[in-house]
């Protein structure tokens, strides 16, 4: 399954403190990722790739970090095998 993710921080003075920290969360999943400028494209299971988001999405909610975050699923585009 691939996962095309972008996470937008809102109302925030840093913009970069909120994007690093959803980058961390990311590179502790057990998925495989690439960050572009724009976006993090994301490989992995499903089950693992889900939960990664909801992970993001509690995490930051819980830090105050208000977000809208764009998430397109694949089971076809930029999967491999």
């Amino acid at each position: 399954m691939s996962c095309q993710l972008a996470f937008y921080p809102l109302e925030t003075k840093n913009i970069n403190d909120a994007v690093n920290q959803v980058l961390s969360i990311i590179d502790t999943a057990p998925v495989q990722s690439e960050t572009t400028p724009l976006n993090t494209l994301i490989f992995g299971e499903l089950e693992n790739i889900v939960k990664l988001l909801e992970k993001i999405a509690s995490v930051m909610d819980k830090r105050g970090i208000k977000f809208a975050m764009q998430v397109s699923l694949s089971n076809h585009c930029g999967c491999k095998g």
